[in-house]
């Protein structure tokens, strides 16, 4: 069987599989991780998807209908890892499947227009350094990227699902409790219906910050709802870490600006090097926890360092395109 046509047949056992009732956050991670193992992959689902959302048009043609006779005969189904439903949806299922793979299997490779109008709806969106963006989605739903982030659409059929790939998202969630509203990062998943809330992907963790609602957050196996006021923190290998946040001082970013309270110099300075090309440096070990408080703009590293300077805090030691060092008064 050629490449192709086994990413086509992994994609209806994939479409099969999410039809179960034990769909599994495990579940949804191999799915992910097999729909980002290449473009056959992902342009194979986004057929599926297609081809599924016209079977009823389908089903007239008199081809399919002869498809379909031929499945009720043989009584089989040539997709694997399907479960005991009842007995009526089962036949339904196992019948409308094997119709949809033997139609799907013996089309031409050329994407469809409805296909071709499929995948001009799953975008993806990215920001530069020092860039912000929002984007509008097809529901009304808005995503606000931070500096050096990217989100892309995965799936918008059956559930909205993004994946947070890097850097840092903030999401206003259009109210559908019919159609809940996932992002996927690093192995995790936040769904909610209609909410907002902030997350961030670092490398060692990711952190959701709720400002409105309430969403579900998972990690096979633990899953956990968290409120608004409050954030949570994903490490390796442990929990969700949940605790009341200042929400308000979190998200910051999304005005252009870093608030900052009795926090390291070196937490500082890291964040703030996230906006620019121009990288602060401090060569002074000394400087590394003075306690910093204020609101700064973000992306102007060279305005930062010397208001700094002027206060007395630190002097500039050298600085050219990339780095700006500061060492202790």
């Amino acid at each position: 069987m050629r490449t192709t046509e086994l990413a086509r047949a992994a994609a209806a056992n994939w479409f099969a599989t999410q039809l179960r009732d034990d769909w599994s956050s495990s579940d949804r991670q191999r799915f992910e991780d097999w729909l980002a193992s290449g473009d056959e992959q992902r342009n194979a689902w986004l057929q599926m998807q297609s081809t599924w959302q016209t079977l009823s048009d389908v089903g007239a043609a008199a081809s399919v209908q002869a498809l379909r006779r031929r499945a009720i005969e043989r009584k089989r189904l040539h997709i694997g890892h399907m479960r005991s439903w009842g007995m009526g949806l089962a036949a339904t299922m196992v019948l409308s499947l094997t119709v949809l793979l033997s139609y799907w299997t013996t089309r031409s490779s050329k994407p469809s227009s409805a296909e071709a109008s499929l995948q001009m709806t799953l975008p993806q969106f990215k920001t530069a350094i020092g860039e912000q963006q929002t984007f509008q989605l097809e529901d009304g739903s808005q995503v606000l990227l931070n500096t050096a982030s990217e989100v892309r659409v995965s799936e918008w059929v059956r559930s909205r699902r993004l994946v947070l790939e890097r850097g840092e998202a903030y999401f206003i969630v259009a109210k559908n409790a019919r159609k809940p509203f996932i992002v996927i990062v690093d192995g995790a998943s936040i769904t909610a219906t209609g909410t907002q809330f902030a997350v961030r992907r670092d490398p060692d963790r990711v952190t959701v910050i709720l400002t409105e609602g309430r969403v579900r957050l998972s990690d096979s196996p633990n899953a956990v709802d968290l409120d608004a006021g409050h954030e949570a923190i994903l490490t390796q290998g442990a929990r969700w870490q949940i605790r009341k946040s200042d929400v308000a001082k979190a998200t910051s970013w999304r005005t252009g600006r870093l608030t900052f309270d009795n926090q390291p110099l070196a937490t500082v300075v890291t964040e703030l090097n996230r906006y620019t090309i121009t990288q602060l440096r401090l060569v002074d070990a000394k400087l590394l926890s003075v306690p910093m408080s204020g609101v700064f703009r973000v992306g102007d590293a060279a305005n930062f360092a010397n208001a700094l300077q002027t206060y007395g805090l630190v002097r500039i030691v050298s600085t050219n395109d990339h780095t700006i060092e500061l060492a202790a008064q």
